[in-house]
Formats: structure tokens, C-alpha cells, sequence
């Protein structure tokens, strides 16, 4: 008989147990399922977030692909500040919307973290 790691709660069980004596977790076959919170709702927020981001960061890279191109083709004039200042908003918009897409991501990926952790408390709390 030796003592094994429980995977749920951490402490230390026998390994001809059949569930883990501390939180209840199976130990023969290991079966785990995937729990996704029942009450995950997105906020509509975060939503509208990433698609203002997105639309963002599109528009910002297409100014900075038509601005890099009237700079290519516009050698023979004089001033090219037209040019050049579409391509400087359009690098400004495409990292204002990757930032905004990179904060609603982190944000989805923590709230579903901690929805999941409520999840998990409530249904410890069910089964005492």
C-alpha cells in the first residue's frame, strides 16, 4: 500500500482507495470531466469591446498598407505628409485595437476562470 497525491485536493491517500477520503474525488480510473460553469454569461460589454477592437486594428492595418503604398508610388511629389500621417493613425487605431483586443481576452479568460472557481465552491458547499 502506498500513498499517492490526491489530483483534486493535493493530500496524501492510499492508492487502493476507491475515492479521496478529504474532497470525494475518484481514484480508480481517474475519470474526470471537463466542467464548464453553468452560469458563464459573457458580459455584453466585452462583447462590443472586441468588436470595436477588431474593426480597430482592421481599419489601422489597411490605412497603413494604402499609406505605404502612396508613399511608394508618390516619389515624384513633393510632399507626402498625406501619406505619411494616414500611415502613423493607421499604426496608432491598429494598436489601440490590439490592446483592446488583448484586455477583452485576458478579461474573457479570467472571468471564466472565476465563474469556474464559484462553480467549483458551490457545489463543495451542496455536498457537505
Amino acid at each position: 500500500m502506498a500513498l499517492i497525491k490526491c489530483l483534486e485536493c493535493g493530500k496524501e491517500i492510499s492508492d487502493t482507495a476507491v475515492k479521496c477520503p478529504h474532497c470525494g474525488a475518484p481514484i480508480k480510473g481517474q475519470s474526470y470531466k471537463v466542467v464548464i460553469p453553468k452560469k458563464f454569461k459573457i458580459p455584453l460589454w466585452t462583447i462590443a469591446t472586441f468588436v470595436i477592437g477588431l474593426v480597430l486594428a482592421i481599419l489601422g492595418f489597411i490605412l497603413v498598407r494604402q499609406g505605404a503604398k502612396v508613399t511608394e508610388s508618390a516619389w515624384f511629389f513633393q510632399n507626402t505628409s498625406r501619406a505619411e500621417t494616414g500611415i502613423w493613425l493607421g499604426a496608432i487605431l491598429a494598436v489601440v485595437g490590439g490592446v483592446l483586443l488583448l484586455v477583452t481576452l485576458i478579461y474573457w479568460v479570467y472571468y471564466f476562470f472565476v465563474a469556474l472557481e464559484k462553480e467549483k465552491h458551490s457545489q463543495t458547499q451542496i455536498g457537505k
